[in-house]
C-alpha cells in the first residue's frame, strides 16, 4: 500500500503547480534562461513558446498543443547538411568496479539483452540528430577500458528515437533500447545485434513545481523545480524468477529536477510498478543524482548518478546495489556540428 500511496501522492502535489504558478518569459534571454532552469537540452533554443510557467490555463494548453508538432519549415531554415547535430563525448566511472561481477545475474547462457547499469569503466560517444522541431534520433557508442568482452547485457551501442521538448506542460513520447546491443554478437550466448521488443516505449508529460515550492527553493533566477510524469512500457522484458522473457513490463515514473543555481542542480526520479513481480532487481525504486550540466557546446559537465538497484529502506536490497557508492561518476564534453 505505501508503494502506491507514495509515487500518486508526490504526483497529485506537484499537479497542484498547474494552477499555483505566475511567472511569464517573453524574450530570448530569459528563454535560455528557462533552458537551464527546466534541464533544456544541447539541442534547446530560444523561440517564441512561452518557456515558463505561463498566465494560467490558456498558456498550458497552448504549450500542450504544440507537443508532437511537425513543423517542416525547419528544413528550408538549415544552413548545412550538419545543422541539427548535437553530442557528447564521455567517460564513465564506477565507483564501485567488479572485478568478477555475476555473469548469470541477468541471464547467464542465455544472452540476456537487460541487466544492472555497466560497472566497468568506458568511453562512449553520443550523437543526436534533430531533423525538425523536437523530434530526434539518437546513438551512442561503447568502448570499455577495463575489459576486452562487455557482458551479454551491456552495451556495444545504444539507440533512442522520438519527440523530447524541454519546455514545461509538453507531452513526450521516446524509444529508447539501452541493453545488451551487439555489432559482433556471440551466438553461442544467445546474443543478438538488437532485440527490438526489449525496448522501451515512454509517454511523458513536463511539468513545473508548485510556486510555493519555487519561493522557498529559489536562490536566484536561474534557479527552480520541474517535474516529469512517464509511462513506460517494456514488450518483452527478462525475468530473473522465471529465467525466461515475459510481456509489457509497465512502469511509472516520476522525475524531480531542482536546479540549484545555474548549471548545477540535484535530481530524483521515483518508481512504481503496477505488477510488483515484474520488477528485476536492477530495476530501482528511485534513482538520484547531482552534478553540474552545461548543455552549451564546448563545454565540459560533471555529474554523479545513480541508477542501481535502489530500493526505500524498508525493502531488502540486491548486494552490491542501493549504495552511494554503487553510484556512476561522468566526465562529458559535449558539441554541436
Amino acid at each position: 500500500m505505501i508503494r502506491l500511496i507514495l509515487p500518486l501522492a508526490m504526483i497529485i502535489i506537484g499537479l497542484t503547480g498547474v494552477l499555483s504558478v505566475t511567472h511569464n518569459v517573453a524574450h530570448a534571454q530569459d528563454s535560455i534562461r528557462a533552458a537551464t532552469k527546466y534541464g533544456g537540452s544541447s539541442a534547446a533554443v530560444p523561440d517564441k513558446k512561452q518557456a515558463t510557467e505561463g498566465e494560467g490555463w490558456d498558456n498550458v494548453w497552448k504549450n500542450m498543443k504544440t507537443s508532437f508538432s511537425l513543423p517542416l519549415s525547419d528544413f528550408a531554415k538549415k544552413k548545412s547538411v550538419f545543422d541539427g547535430f548535437s553530442g557528447n563525448i564521455t567517460f564513465w566511472y564506477p565507483l564501485a568496479r567488479l572485478a568478477n561481477p555475476d555473469q548469470t545475474s541477468a541471464g547467464g547462457v542465455t544472452g540476456a539483452s537487460q541487466g544492472p547499469p555497466p560497472n566497468d569503466m568506458l568511453f562512449y560517444a553520443s550523437l543526436y540528430y534533430f531533423p525538425v522541431g523536437y523530434w530526434f534520433v539518437n546513438f551512442s557508442l561503447f568502448q570499455y577500458v577495463s575489459r576486452a568482452e562487455a557482458l551479454s547485457w551491456q552495451p556495444d551501442f545504444t539507440y533512442s528515437f522520438g519527440y523530447s521538448d524541454w519546455h514545461p506542460y509538453t507531452f513526450s513520447l521516446i524509444y529508447g533500447n539501452y541493453g545488451g546491443n551487439k555489432f559482433v554478437p556471440n551466438v553461442s550466448k544467445g546474443e543478438s545485434v538488437t532485440r527490438f521488443g526489449e525496448g522501451t516505449l515512454s509517454l511523458g508529460w513536463k511539468f513545473p513545481a508548485p510556486q510555493f515550492l519555487e519561493n522557498v527553493l529559489a536562490w536566484n533566477p536561474s534557479s527552480g523545480v520541474s517535474h516529469q510524469v512517464n509511462l513506460n512500457l517494456t514488450p518483452n522484458y527478462y525475468d530473473v524468477g522465471t529465467q525466461s522473457l515475459q510481456s509489457w513490463k509497465t512502469s511509472l515514473s516520476l522525475q524531480t529536477r531542482y536546479t540549484v543555481y545555474q548549471y548545477f542542480y540535484l535530481l530524483c526520479t521515483l518508481y512504481y510498478y503496477p505488477n510488483a513481480t515484474q520488477q528485476q532487481w536492477w530495476d530501482p525504486d528511485f534513482t538520484y543524482g547531482v552534478g553540474y550540466y552545461d548543455w552549451h557546446s564546448g563545454t565540459i559537465s560533471v555529474q554523479y548518478n545513480n541508477y542501481s538497484g535502489n530500493r526505500f529502506p524498508w525493502r531488502t536490497t540486491h548486494e552490491n546495489t542501493g549504495r552511494l557508492i554503487d553510484g556512476i561518476l561522468t566526465i562529458s564534453w559535449n558539441f554541436t556540428l
